[in-house]
């Protein structure tokens, strides 16, 4: 499009990339339609070829990358989001504006740096934040991380497939554990309630008077 010098359709066709990357971001089916996920891949690649690669940006009213990036993170979408986020800064390679250490790049990415050191996260995700630093010719180890994570959302792990099996397990379990501890101590609670609503008579001394020179008990009885 860029040789035939057309100039609208390619603002036309970017306006469209970026509108259906959107559409597929906000679908659920993302994480487990591979075809989905491989063309909001292609999305991502052509946008970062329409962007960065002619030292544009990618204005946070059409994308916003590090936003999308926690958001993905808590709803469990990363493994769509991520590679997708991966291409489009892809095309900052080739950039005179955009290859690091430009603010707007490096804030994305140690973004992707702080999600890189989460634990159990899968090596798939891992790899495609080691591909980009490669492609930008940076090492992930020299980007900072940011320090979002503990304001943010912690992911659901059931059915996560941003996560490893083995934590996904574990994170069950520990709900499971969890929530048997919480239904015992409702029961507990129930038991005292119980105990705390039966009768009680108050100063209860003040109306019994034992006596105990009673003959049957002091022995003196005829």
């Amino acid at each position: 499009i860029e040789k035939l010098g057309m100039q609208e359709l390619d603002d036309e066709v970017l306006r469209i990339s970026f509108r259906k990357a959107k559409k597929l971001l906000a679908q659920k089916r993302i994480v487990t339609e591979a075809n989905d996920r491989t063309l909001l891949k292609n999305l991502g690649n052509y946008i970062g070829i329409a962007t960065l690669s002619r030292n544009k940006p990618v204005l946070y009213v059409d994308l916003d990358l590090k936003e999308l990036l926690y958001l993905a993170y808590e709803e469990g979408k990363l493994i769509a989001v991520a590679p997708f986020i991966a291409k489009v800064l892809e095309g900052a390679k080739v950039s005179n504006v955009f290859m690091p250490p430009n603010p707007w790049l490096m804030a994305i990415m140690r973004a992707m740096r702080e999600l890189y050191d989460v634990p159990d996260l899968k090596l798939k995700l891992k790899f495609e934040v080691e591909v980009l630093c490669k492609h930008l010719n940076i090492k992930v180890e020299e980007i900072k991380p940011s320090t979002y994570l503990p304001n943010r959302r912690k992911p659901v792990m059931r059915d996560n497939p941003d996560f490893n099996a083995k934590a996904v397990e574990r994170a069950i379990a520990a709900e499971a554990a969890a929530a048997k501890k919480a239904n015992e101590t409702k029961n507990d609670n129930r038991g005292v309630a119980n105990d705390s609503n039966k009768p009680v008579i108050p100063n209860l001394n003040r109306y019994i008077n034992i006596k105990m020179n009673i003959p049957e008990l002091t022995g003196e009885a005829s």
